[in-house]
């Protein structure tokens, strides 16, 4: 029999539907209820928390005193955070803006005791062909992402070794339905 991984997560667009406030309201009561949720339930073993840092540093800002809460999480990789520091479209921004958008986004997930070591890119609407190299720079051998490809005319697989001009290759893994697919 096949295993399905379910993996409790957010993908948090900070400015995209509500204001930046009324975000950080959000985030905070959904992060609060995050942290409580994995220290109260064995059963939840852990969480995803969307690949950016921006969105973890703003949370903490305004709730400080979850920090130690939060760090104890991620040192025990029961919250995953990390490793961009918010995620950029990589198709149009120069690469040097994506590596230190990945630099910084690593040394913030660092503090509070890990960086998950996985390119999470769900919902950029493009990528850069040298995106194996600019990850494997960074000590990432991997990459999931959702937008930027065709599955039906350019994906055989959803899993497949990305290349790039450079030769360059890291583990790709497509999401051919998206970061919601699990909730239809």
């Amino acid at each position: 029999m096949n295993q399905i991984h379910v993996i409790a997560h957010t993908h948090w667009d900070q400015e995209w539907y509500f204001t930046r406030q009324d975000s950080m309201v959000l985030a905070s009561y959904n992060f609060a209820d995050v942290i409580n949720t994995l220290e109260q339930d064995s059963a939840y073993t852990c969480y995803h928390l969307d690949g950016q840092m921006a969105v973890v540093e703003d949370f903490l800002a305004i709730n400080p005193d979850y920090r130690a809460r939060l760090e104890k999480l991620v040192r025990e990789k029961r919250i995953f955070v990390g490793p961009w520091y918010t995620q950029t479209d990589t198709y149009n921004v120069h690469g040097e803006s994506i590596i230190r958008n990945l630099k910084y986004g690593i040394f913030s997930a660092r503090t509070l005791g890990h960086a998950m070591q996985v390119g999470y890119l769900p919902d950029t609407f493009g990528h850069n062909a040298q995106m194996p190299t600019l990850l494997q720079g960074c000590n990432i051998d991997n990459i999931v992402f959702w937008r930027g490809i065709d599955h039906d005319r350019h994906a055989k697989s959803s899993q497949f070794l990305w290349r790039a001009p450079s030769g360059a290759t890291v583990i790709a893994c497509a999401m051919a339905l998206g970061y919601g697919a699990a909730k239809n």
